[in-house]
């Protein structure tokens, strides 16, 4: 099989596109063997004279490679001048009763399509969450960076939007397309939908509300379309917290989730039951529709992964759109539903509390961007193994600094650490008093009072999480720490030191947790001092009960909340 030369282009994202290092593969496998991206050829490359660390390619092979291209756009060009020369001479003139083409112009039409139908750019299907806004306000600031004018959303239906603009070159008219019918639709068609999603090729990115199932990562494995857990594929491009509301004139405040449960599963189904609402009274349930990753998430996080039946109207109303449930919900005194956090809207949202003994929070940025509140989210993009340049390019392009604000703008949260809205007064506060709380809790152990004491978060929001059992940082996780690093460069942090302080879940023995803790801060320390950044403390604490956030250890959401470092800056 015929070697070719390349050179990946996944820059900030890979050690072999940072250092333009040229790698060889066979036709069938022309990727990254670090990223797995696709490769470009070798002969692109203006300089191609070998520097250390490089293997020059053959000449003949680029000569090649950039051969055959030059052959079938030679054949390509011949055979539409063919066409054009057949439509021209060949066809009979339009009758008067026919539509002329406008402008009289026959590349107005080719083959009978019309320009305006030509393939979208990009293809972006899934989450209704992310579909709805930020797909959308994603794709116009993209577009309006690479220089495309009259850039504006056509809504072709409820859930179907087409951003499109003017080339900045032709003038011509190009869209991406986004199809928002649930976060299942991200990865392959539904009994409900066809045509949609990445494994049937419908789809160039995916828009998924909650990590890929195991079943779905296995079926892309199967039809050799990569691993969706890889960095390569998985990208956390923005948090969501899933907020429970009920009508703002509801009395009842902090719930733990098992509350929540038998309030959705149909067991509590009068206000008089629930623990504080001080009321009685026929609850009304509200949910996202059965396809959307809202109700899944909600689902997986407090109903054991039991899907609510949509189909029976007793007491359960479902929607397909976020808006019109929370406006059911602010005008019904019985009612509670759950929504992205982007869409309480008028109604009241509830603090919950992971277990019967858990602390209760609220759905607000900062409890949100640190990820303890009980039902954050992460919003994902994913990809197949070999993505079209172009979408891995928007990818990158969500995920910088100026798509970071664009999640910002839309009411989510981001995952950078330059937003400015993590320093606005209110997640000021937030901050201080979530402190304040710890310093003040006589369970909290002294050493980690100690620890925070001259220590603050309001630069540092974050967690770093890892895998089950282990010291494996998440795909967050990874990007974070070149994401800290690049913010404690600044000026404005000399002389700044951080304080890393690791916990694990209760799952294990006390001891074991206790060391695993421990290496995890370690890791983190190692890395962040390799980039320059100076640490002053990094300590475990295992599963200290008083900071766990959830002592449970048959859920795995409460397991993964566990497994964490926390980052303290001290000045």
């Amino acid at each position: 099989m015929a070697r070719q030369y390349g050179y990946c282009s996944n820059y900030d994202d890979c050690s072999f596109a940072d250092r333009r290092k040229i790698q060889d593969a066979d036709d069938a496998h022309f990727i990254c063997t670090e990223c797995g991206q696709p490769l470009s050829p070798a002969g692109t490359v203006a300089n191609n004279t070998p520097q250390r660390g490089r293997t020059a390619p053959p000449v003949s092979s680029v000569t090649q490679n950039i051969g055959l291209p030059l052959v079938l756009l030679v054949v390509c060009l011949l055979l539409l001048g063919g066409v054009l020369v057949v439509w021209w001479f060949g066809f009979p003139a339009p009758a008067a009763n026919l539509p002329v083409p406008a402008n009289n112009s026959v590349l107005t039409t080719i083959l009978g399509r019309s320009l305006q139908d030509k393939a979208a750019l990009l293809r972006l299907h899934g989450s209704n969450t992310i579909g709805a806004t930020l797909a959308p306000a994603l794709a116009e600031a993209f577009l309006k960076q690479k220089g495309y004018t009259d850039v504006q959303q056509v809504r072709d239906g409820e859930l179907d939007i087409r951003v499109q603009g003017k080339a900045p070159s032709s003038g011509e008219q190009d869209s991406i397309e986004i199809k928002a019918y649930g976060t299942g639709t991200a990865f392959m068609e539904t009994p409900q939908h066809a045509g949609v999603g990445l494994l049937g090729g419908f789809a160039d990115i995916g828009l998924a509300s909650g990590a890929a199932k195991a079943d779905t990562v296995s079926a892309f494995q199967t039809q050799g379309l990569g691993d969706l857990t890889s960095r390569a594929q998985e990208h956390v491009v923005a948090l969501d917290g899933v907020a429970v509301i009920v009508h703002a004139n509801n009395p009842v405040g902090a719930l733990p989730l098992t509350t929540i449960g038998q309030i959705f599963r149909g067991e509590i189904n009068d206000w008089s039951a629930v623990p504080g609402a001080n009321m009685s009274g026929a609850i009304q349930r509200y949910a996202r529709d059965n396809q959307s990753g809202t109700h899944d998430t909600f689902a997986q996080l407090v109903l054991s992964g039991q899907m609510l039946d949509c189909a029976n109207p007793i007491n359960l109303k479902c929607f397909e759109d976020s808006n019109a449930l929370s406006a059911h919900v602010a005008s019904d005194p019985g009612g509670i539903g759950f929504v992205g956090l982007n869409y309480i809207g008028n109604s009241k949202a509830l603090p919950l509390r992971m277990g019967d003994g858990g602390r209760a929070l609220s759905p607000n940025r900062f409890t949100v961007k640190t990820e303890d509140y009980p039902l954050t989210r992460r919003l994902f993009f994913y990809q197949t193994r070999q993505p079209s340049p172009l979408a891995s390019e928007f990818v990158r392009f969500a995920l910088s600094d100026a798509g970071q604000q664009v999640v910002t703008d839309v009411g989510l949260v981001g995952v950078g650490l330059q937003d400015q809205a993590d320093k606005a007064p209110p997640v000021v506060k937030q901050v201080e008093e979530s402190k304040q709380v710890l310093l003040e809790d006589d369970a909290v152990p002294p050493a980690y009072k100690t620890a925070i004491q001259s220590a603050d978060r309001t630069d540092t929001p974050l967690n770093f999480r890892f895998r089950s059992g282990s010291a494996e940082l998440d795909n967050r996780a990874h990007r974070d720490v070149g994401r800290l690093a690049e913010k404690m460069s600044r000026p404005e942090f000399a002389g700044a030191k951080l304080v890393l302080i690791g916990f694990a879940d209760p799952q294990g023995s006390p001891e074991r947790n206790l060391t695993l803790s421990q290496q995890r801060a370690s890791q983190i320390q190692q890395q962040l001092e390799a980039e320059g950044l100076s640490v002053a403390l990094a300590t475990g604490f295992g599963e200290e009960p008083a900071l766990l956030l959830d002592s449970r250890e048959d859920e795995p959401e409460s397991l993964a909340k566990n497994r964490r470092v926390e980052v303290w800056l001290r000045r």
